[in-house]
């Protein structure tokens, strides 16, 4: 992969599998690349120390969890517009250690702007 030209794409799904309205909601991480993305990402944090991460289409957390995790001084906002998503990313953040430092927001990523 050719870090100047990589792209970037996590998706999350929903289904209703029954007709009774319940919901069940399914995180979908693309196992084969998901390991090299958060290395590649964790080595470029690491790398520029930076105070504040913003992840958009942040899904349940994962990156920016694992970015605090190893970076101590940082702290990160997601952004994701599926608010089940924003809820397990704030579970996964406070069992992680780190909920202090990672704040997730149900907004639209594509409209987002830093400092509102």
């Amino acid at each position: 992969m050719n870090s100047k030209n990589a792209s970037i794409v996590l998706l999350s799904s929903k289904s209703s599998p029954s007709p009774n309205n319940s919901v069940a909601v399914l995180f979908q991480v693309n196992m084969a690349v998901a390991g090299e993305l958060a290395n590649r990402v964790l080595g470029y944090i690491k790398q520029i120390q930076p105070e504040y991460l913003v992840e958009l289409y942040s899904g349940s957390g994962i990156f920016s969890i694992l970015a605090a995790e190893c970076l101590p001084s940082l702290h990160c906002t997601g952004v994701e517009l599926d608010g089940e998503a924003v809820r397990t990313a704030a579970v996964n953040a406070e069992e992680h250690g780190v909920a202090d430092r990672c704040r997730f927001y149900s907004d639209d990523a594509a409209c987002f702007r830093i400092g509102r």
